[in-house]
């Protein structure tokens, strides 16, 4: 009887210790696919301003990211204004450190801006860590 315990114990500690491992994480992710965005408004009346022309590159590697063209915004629903700067595409380029985005708006002569961003990820899903939700800018008459 003593030896049938200690086999029970034995097989439970190897049970416990086989499954435990350290790359696993105890997260569930949700099927979702995030995104971040940035809306341009005019900064007289703040009213979204359509047809910016957004340019996002990673600061790191200096490559322009070609956000969205590939299709995988195309279900996704944005408000006029709104423009998709980051999402879940990226997620496994993102380091332990974060990743450094600049965003370059642009819309003929009248519209020139460009603004810093900071994401991360929580293993699942992209996070914005840092960078502005709107910019308004100034559109000369």
């Amino acid at each position: 009887m003593i030896q049938f315990k200690s086999s029970i114990f034995i097989l439970l500690i190897v049970f416990l210790f086989s499954s435990c491992d350290s790359t696993q994480t105890n997260r569930t992710c949700t099927d979702i696919f995030a995104i971040s965005t940035m809306t341009v408004a005019n900064q007289e009346n703040e009213h979204p301003v359509e047809s910016v022309q957004i340019v996002v590159k990673d600061q790191t590697t200096g490559q322009e990211l070609g956000i969205c063209e590939d299709g995988t915004c195309s279900n996704q629903e944005i408000e006029p204004g709104e423009y998709i700067i980051f999402h879940d595409g990226y997620r496994d380029d993102i380091l332990p450190a974060g990743k450094k985005l600049t965003v370059r708006g642009t819309k003929g002569d009248a519209i020139n801006f460009t603004r810093e961003y900071f994401f991360g990820s929580d293993g699942c899903h992209i996070k914005k860590i840092a960078g502005p939700d709107t910019v308004f800018v100034s559109i000369g008459n």
